[in-house]
Order: C-alpha cells, then structure tokens, then sequence
C-alpha cells in the first residue's frame, strides 16, 4: 500500500490538536508501526463490549481491523465515536472497530484514575450515543503505537499488515482497504511523520509564508496580499486568524479558510464565535443570491481538498488596525472572486432563550465557591457563576460549527450569579441541550428580529452574461 504523501489540512488537524499529557516515573518507548509490515504484537486485556474479554494481535489474523486510539483531552477524538459507530454499523461482519483509550507520557499523572477517568467518559457517552463499539484501555500501548495526535487509527488487514495509519477515516477507504486497493492517506505512521519533517518546503508556522523559503521561494517585500486555492501540493497550513484584532498577536493575518469564512472576516471582522457563542448585532450565516452555492456550501478539508483558499496579508504599521484591514481583506475578495457583498438589516430566525420570573428567583445562588461543574462533553452545572457562563459551557461544542444554522441568544434578563444542578447531557447534540435547558425551566425557542446580514450575490459580469 503506497500511502499519500501530501499535507493534511491543518485546519482539520487543529480540531484534534493533542493536549495529552504523560506518567510520573514510567516512559514508554515509541514502537515503529510501519505500513505493509506485520502490527507489532500486543495483547489488549479486560476488552468490553465484545465476544472476548482478551484480544491478541494473533488472534486478530483473518480479519480486517481499526486500531482507534484516543484520549479525554481532544473534543475531536471525541466526535470521532459517533463516526466510529455509524461505519461499525455499515461494516458490519466485515471490519473489526476497537477503541483504545489512552493518554501520553508528557507530565505527571495518576494511571489508575486516568483509566478511570476514561472508562467513565466512554460509558456515559456510549449510553448516550448507544455506541456498539468494543473498548478497551491501555496507556501503555497508547504509547508505544501513537505518534502524534488522537484520534490515531491504525488500520489492519486480515493477513495481520498494517496497511495505513491515519488521523481520519471513512466509508470510501474502508471499501478500498477491504479490497486491498491503494487510497490516498496523510501518513501518521512514524516513518510518514519523519518524512513531511524533511520535505524542502515544509512550513513553520511562527514565520509568514514564503518569507525566507518558508513553505517555497520568495521575493522581498513590505507589503504583501496573498490569495491563492489550497491544494494537496502546498505545505501543512495552519487555520486562519478567527479575528482580524488578532493580527497584533501573529504580525500578520494568514492561514487557511473557507470562502465563507473569509467574507465574513472581511465585513464582520470575526468568524467561529468560539469566545463569545453569539452577537446579537450579527447573523451568524450568509445570505447567498447567487446561481451556484458550491464554492460556499460545498468545501472539503480532507483529500481532495475543494473550494480552500490560503490568504495572507502583511500590512505596514499604520494599517494594522481592524477598520484598514477589513477594507483590504474586502478589497482582495472583490478582485479575487468578484461577488458583490453587502451588509443589509432583515427580519430573520433564531433561537430565544427566556426564564419566567419563578425560575429566575429559583436558580439565584446561594453563594460558595464559584465554580463549573463538566467534563466538557457529557455533564455540566454551575455553582455561584453569571448565567452566561453557564451557557457557553452548554452549547461550546455546538454553536461555533455547523450544528446549528441560527444564532443563539440569551433573553433571560438574568442578572448576578446563578446556581444550576449537574444534569447529564451530550454537549456535542443541540437537541439534548435544548432538553436540559426546558427541564431546568427555560424556554428555548424560535424566534425572529432584525440582524445585520452579510448578502452575497453574483459579480456583474456574471449577471450580464446570464441576461444575454
């Protein structure tokens, strides 16, 4: 199996950026898991949630097998589950999935309530989920197969070769792989890794872009704007500035994007509300007048990567402020891509948080320590702690992505601290947020008002030419 050797998006690798941390006193060394060579042997004790509480790498042979390592600190990792349960349904009786929680060894922990820790996570998300997938947990063998990041998937044919170690998975593969057919891949293996480190043009982040031989050849400059398709030949990339004020933090505004993202840094100077959930000014999804949605609605950051753009721009001084670099960014979208963009008030839906006075008067604290009470993915309450802080922990997972299509906005009115009892919810399912919310006494709601709304149409040229 030949594996694709491009560079993975790292917009998508930042979604399972790796925060494990390691053992005090114990390190384990890094086995070289190589593809089209056997797995080295492991033996997974205690595996649950399937026909055998013991599996071996020998015992494996004649069937196909995923590996999927992961661990308690990677949001990413996490949604990788349900994906894990929904091809383990699909492949049924002819993929083996098993699930390996682990952690790495960078800093000192406690193993036994680490496994704890990640034995309770996975069975209150499995009951959540109803996920089928056997699981099993083994920080020492997390350490010897993973290289970087989780989820690491480490797939297996039935002759007991490695044939790919990835960070992503899907159906399309998974047919390929079961037919013994080559398919694209970024390459996770150790041997991979080693590979992209030593590419000529391989870029580093803490540098702009083609400064120096950074990420290719360049010229100097004092001024530069750069757009340009993203494609599987171009250095790992990281995402761009969420906020154009943060170009202060980086001296320069540059990464990858899609194009909506891009538009809406360039008339609202902010995308992903990850900080603050919602504006209220602003709505939080473009209008799009246009004959063909696909470069806005359509865009992949796997292999193929489509409708992608790396944009950068290096300004001098006196135009580092937002006001001067929105009307850049606005300008370089106008010659880049020729859509007319525009900023309009409309009456338009979104989703309405209310409290009645009695459920006001019921939550106020009643003072102790302040403190959030979650594990970030399947609990959360508060003690002495503003409402919205509450809120954001509640929908943290959801409304920065594409898991809602409406702004959410607080209409409680509630003022000073609150106290909310533990409730167990999946944060990553907005209808189970919305449950907890009525059962606590909440409505959450439809609704419409006016918001400032970013309006894409067609350019000119492409009007005239359809009227001919």
């Amino acid at each position: 199996m030949k594996p694709y050797r491009s560079i993975l998006l790292t917009v998508f690798l930042l979604s399972l950026f790796y925060f494990a941390q390691p053992i005090r006193g114990q390190e384990v060394n890094l086995e070289n898991v190589q593809i089209d060579h056997p797995v080295p042997d492991f033996i997974l004790e205690n595996v649950q949630h399937y026909r055998q509480k013991t599996v071996s790498s020998d015992n494996l042979k004649g069937k196909f097998v995923v590996l999927c390592f992961w661990h308690r600190f990677c949001s990413g990792a996490y949604k990788n589950f349900s994906r894990m349960n929904r091809l383990a349904r699909e492949f049924r009786g002819k993929v083996e999935f098993i699930m390996i929680g682990g952690r790495s060894n960078k800093s000192e922990y406690n193993r036994n309530e680490e496994l704890d820790s990640l034995m309770a996570l996975f069975e209150r998300t499995r009951k959540m989920q109803n996920l089928q997938l056997p699981s099993s947990y083994d920080i020492d063998l997390y350490q010897r197969f993973v290289t970087a990041g989780a989820p690491h998937l480490i797939w297996i044919d039935d002759k007991g070769i490695v044939q790919a170690v990835t960070a992503n998975i899907d159906s399309t593969r998974l047919e390929a792989f079961l037919a013994g057919k080559e398919f694209d891949f970024f390459d996770y293996s150790m041997e991979g890794l080693e590979r992209s480190k030593q590419r000529p043009d391989v870029y580093d982040a803490e540098n702009p872009f083609l400064v120096d031989g950074n990420g290719g050849k360049s010229d100097s400059f004092q001024y530069r704007s750069l757009i340009t398709p993203y494609t599987n030949e171009m250095p790992l990339a990281m995402g761009i500035t969420r906020k154009v004020k943060w170009y202060h933090w980086q001296g320069k505004l540059e990464g990858v994007a899609a194009l909506e993202e891009l538009y809406k840094l360039a008339y609202f100077g902010y995308f992903g509300n990850y900080d603050d959930w919602y504006r209220e000014e602003n709505y939080n999804q473009l209008v799009l007048d246009i004959k063909n949605k696909r470069p806005f609605t359509r865009y992949n950051y796997n292999i193929p990567i489509e409708n992608i753009y790396w944009y950068s721009l290096i300004v001098p001084q006196h135009k580092r402020n937002p006001k001067s670099l929105m009307k850049i960014i606005q300008n370089d979208l106008d010659n880049y891509f020729g859509y007319q963009a525009r900023i309009e008030k409309r009456m338009l839906p979104y989703w309405c948080i209310t409290a009645n006075e009695q459920v006001k008067e019921k939550i106020k604290t009643k003072n102790g320590p302040s403190k959030l009470i979650t594990d970030q993915f399947t609990y959360v309450g508060a003690q002495n702690l503003p409402f919205t802080k509450y809120l954001k922990m509640l929908f943290i997972m959801i409304a920065p992505g594409p898991g809602i299509e409406f702004p959410i906005i607080d209409e409680t009115g509630i003022e000073g601290n609150i106290d909310i009892p533990v409730k167990d919810v999946d944060l990553s399912n907005f209808e189970d947020t919305k449950k907890v919310l009525r059962k606590l006494g909440f409505d959450i709601k439809k609704a419409y008002k006016d918001f400032n709304v970013l309006v894409i149409s067609d350019p000119i040229s492409n009007i005239d030419n359809g009227s001919k």
